[in-house]
């Protein structure tokens, strides 16, 4: 009989993305019965994210693959560990995970606002036009227009 393989579900969710940064909570869970010995978190990063810093462990990125050394991990047990990085475009999550190379199961979250590093839109508009108002009060406002109107018209009578 050969040795089990150890058994593992990634817990990986992307914090507040802005400006071209983000920051991520990683948690490794030995879900097996087998110990970990000198654990080797890797993953591939998608698209032009690049890897800023981790912790705790060693953690490089060779391409686009990071790869974590997280230490022992004994059965049943939980490593939380941090990741900044950098991306461009579009902030899409990994979606494989490998601890000493058996794939885990993953469980991926994205947690408050994840946005573009683009600038913000300029709303203003220098003739006071009604292009920056939502329809609804947009339509309220020729709404109420309309009524004034009427009430001119009864005066007139």
């Amino acid at each position: 009989m050969g040795e089990r393989a150890p058994e593992c579900t990634v817990r990986y969710t992307v914090g507040p993305a802005v400006d071209g940064r983000l920051s991520t909570t990683l948690s490794v869970a030995n879900t097996g019965t087998v110990p970990v010995p000198a654990g080797r978190l890797t993953f591939t990063l998608p698209g032009d994210q690049r890897l800023v810093a981790g912790s705790p462990g060693t953690w490089r990125q060779d391409g686009r693959t990071v790869s974590a050394r997280i230490g022992n991990l004994p059965p049943g047990r939980t490593l939380t560990a941090g990741m900044r990085a950098t991306y461009r475009g579009v902030n899409a999550l990994p979606d494989r995970f490998q601890l000493n190379e058996t794939a885990c199961r993953a469980v991926l979250s994205v947690q408050g606002a994840t946005t573009r590093p683009d600038p913000a839109p300029d709303n203003s508009r220098r003739d006071g036009g009604d292009e920056t108002k939502g329809k609804d009060e947009k339509k309220k406002q020729d709404d109420d227009e309309d009524d004034e109107d009427d009430e001119d018209d009864e005066g007139d009578d």
